[in-house]
């Protein structure tokens, strides 16, 4: 992969993760060494984003449309690929909710799969 190609790559992810926002219960934190993530229900944290696998299924994304012949092939793909993958962690992250357990502490539900996290 060349330095353009990763470079365009790079500058992609960055774009589709603006307002994206991040899947509850993580937050963004920064301190003197960087950026990380934190789980603010367990306490947990990381380095990597908590979309990292949707992030490196969109990189592979990518990687395939650059290989088109013509730039407005390469541009619609990527931007059509774009806003699926937009709709579809938005669509996954609007389906947490929040719920007051009777003890009063906070705890997160998937209207989609029932899941639920603390």
């Amino acid at each position: 992969e060349n330095e353009e190609v990763s470079s365009l790559l790079s500058l992609f992810l960055a774009e589709s993760l603006c307002g994206v926002p991040y899947p509850r219960p993580w937050v963004l934190e920064k301190d003197e060494e960087g950026v990380f993530f934190v789980n603010e229900e367990t306490g947990a944290t990381t380095l990597q984003h908590p979309m990292q696998g949707c992030l490196h299924d969109l990189a592979s994304l990518f990687r395939c449309c650059w290989r088109l012949p013509t730039a407005p092939l390469q541009q619609e793909q990527v931007a059509l690929r774009r806003a699926q993958w937009e709709e579809s962690t938005d669509k996954a992250c609007k389906a947490w909710y929040s719920v007051t357990h009777t003890d009063g502490r906070v705890y997160y539900c998937n209207e989609n799969t029932d899941e639920t996290t603390w």
